[in-house]
């Protein structure tokens, strides 16, 4: 995430923007949207299952919302935001 939001290219999340942009719930594009999501939520679940958090899948949402905020502040800020949640996911994961 910090080497994504550091990089000249990064213009955030395309699935935050679509979502945005694009209101309606029907709309196809939020259907793609839900789908990649939920493979994210997936991916959140095992690294905290393999960390043996105590809660692994409140800590995925934790993990979660830290990247959601993560990617939307370095838009805004640079990577600062993003090295911030980077530091609280290894307080997260540690237990």
């Amino acid at each position: 995430m910090v080497e994504w939001a550091e990089s000249k290219d990064f213009r955030g999340c395309p699935l935050q923007h679509t979502v945005s942009e694009l209101t309606d719930a029907a709309h196809p594009a939020r259907a793609i949207v839900t789908v990649s999501e939920s493979g994210s939520r997936s991916v959140f679940r095992e690294w905290t299952m393999a960390a043996g958090v105590k809660d692994p899948k409140a800590t995925a949402r934790a993990l979660v919302v830290l990247f959601d905020g993560a990617v939307a502040g370095s838009e805004v800020d640079g990577p600062q935001r993003a090295s911030d949640a980077r530091w609280m996911v290894k307080k997260l994961l540690a237990g």
